[in-house]
């Protein structure tokens, strides 16, 4: 695991390096941190487990995100965004089965996006668009049988196939600019490409994270 952090240490420092020394002249560059809701649920497929054959159930999660934050804005209205986050998500099931179950996943999120903004002013509306990289920490389930003799899903206790994932997100959000800072409201969406379970082990044939997350940035412009 510790091989993961020098992985997105690096890699974060050489993208505000090498984005600092080709755009330090004119480019405005941005340090800071976010923080905010993380709404994540499971993407199962088909809706029935096919080894075991219950109904899924997973409904929304919720968690939190924190992180760091890089903005390159080489042009007026378009740049890089980087990011380092500490984000919760995970599914929970409703008592369909005689089980209530949930399942909490711990990940370091890296995405690198392209920034679009929108607007002359101080106060202006954004676009950010990007691939995203992720490593699973930690896991945590409860589950507590509410029917005795209640069959569970073949999930339960095992542990997620992949603990690397690659996403796709997008958000969009405001921005308010003054005295070489910046406060940014976000709504992001994230899907993930790959399953966390192998189909072969579990039946479905799609284990997809998708999450929902709502920050507030605060940034510092490094630019004079």
């Amino acid at each position: 695991m510790k091989r993961y952090y020098f992985f997105l240490l690096f890699f974060f420092l050489t993208v505000c390096q090498s984005s600092y020394g080709q755009f330090y002249r004119k480019a405005h560059n941005y340090i800071g941190v976010k923080g905010g809701s993380s709404i994540s649920w499971m993407k199962f497929y088909p809706n029935t487990n096919p080894y075991t054959q219950l109904p899924t159930d997973a409904s929304s999660f919720n968690g939190y995100q924190v992180g760091l934050v890089f903005r390159n804005m080489s042009e007026e209205h378009v740049g890089i965004l980087a990011e380092i986050n500490y984000t919760q998500k995970g599914w929970q099931e409703k008592d369909r089965v005689g089980i209530t179950y949930s399942r909490r996943l711990n990940y370091i999120e890296v995405p690198v996006m392209t920034h679009i903004s929108i607007g002359k002013k101080n106060f202006r509306a954004f676009i950010n668009i990007g691939p995203s990289v992720s490593f699973l920490l930690s896991e945590e389930e409860k589950k507590e049988v509410t029917v005795p003799g209640a069959k569970p899903q073949n999930y339960y206790g095992v542990p997620l196939d992949k603990t690397f994932d690659f996403a796709f997100c997008g958000g969009a959000g405001l921005e308010y600019r003054f005295s070489h800072q910046a406060i940014l409201l976000e709504g992001r969406y994230t899907l993930s490409l790959l399953n966390v379970f192998d189909d072969g082990t579990i039946g479905y044939a799609s284990s997809r994270n998708q999450n929902i997350g709502i920050t507030l940035s605060w940034l510092y412009d490094f630019h004079k």
